[in-house]
């Protein structure tokens, strides 16, 4: 402790950067397969900036329906050499599952939603604010928690109130389900 202070940490929030620059190296040497990583996945979903900056640039050109060549890539990039696009191509594998790679980034990035959700609810707790505040600026920020599907947020509110309106339904009905 330095002068009564707590001594902050970085903390390094969940993600994988393997499977970031997989991904970036399958878009940069077979930029035909750039698209199928654009339909399922946001830049957000990149935890490191530099990558997702790539990806952006990549993002931005195939739906613009233009070849996101390491050319046109480079172009559009003004902080990032086509030098280190060749780097990646060259030193980090092509992903063999597109599928199970996007996965796990959305995965990440739905955890990092999740962090920042739970510490603006803390922040919120530590204040002054009534309780009764806190629990319903918690449930809201917890129901705006999106679970990503082919690049399409769901959030866990809108998701508990179509369950929940289903469930009326079946309740109000002469049906003879069982278990309500």
């Amino acid at each position: 402790r330095r002068n009564g202070d707590a001594m902050k940490h970085e903390i390094i929030m969940p993600h994988n950067k393997d499977a970031e620059l997989s991904i970036l190296s399958t878009c940069l040497n077979s930029p035909g397969e750039a698209q199928t990583f654009c339909d399922i996945l946001k830049p957000e979903h990149f935890y490191d900036t530099k990558n997702r900056t790539i990806f952006t640039a990549i993002h931005e050109l195939s739906r613009a329906n233009k070849l996101p060549t390491l050319i046109s890539i480079a172009e559009k990039l003004e902080n990032i050499l086509a030098s280190e696009l060749v780097e990646i191509m060259d030193n980090h594998p092509v992903a063999p599952h597109n599928e199970s790679f996007c996965e796990l980034l959305i995965g990440y990035a739905s955890k990092r939603e999740i962090i920042e959700q739970a510490n603006a609810i803390i922040k919120r707790a530590m204040s002054g604010d009534d309780a009764q505040d806190v629990i319903d600026f918690a449930e809201s920020s917890i129901g705006e928690v999106g679970i990503y599907s082919n690049n399409d947020a769901v959030t866990i509110g809108s998701m508990s109130e179509s369950t929940l309106k289903t469930l009326e339904e079946l309740n109000a009905s002469e049906s003879e389900t069982t278990g309500l």
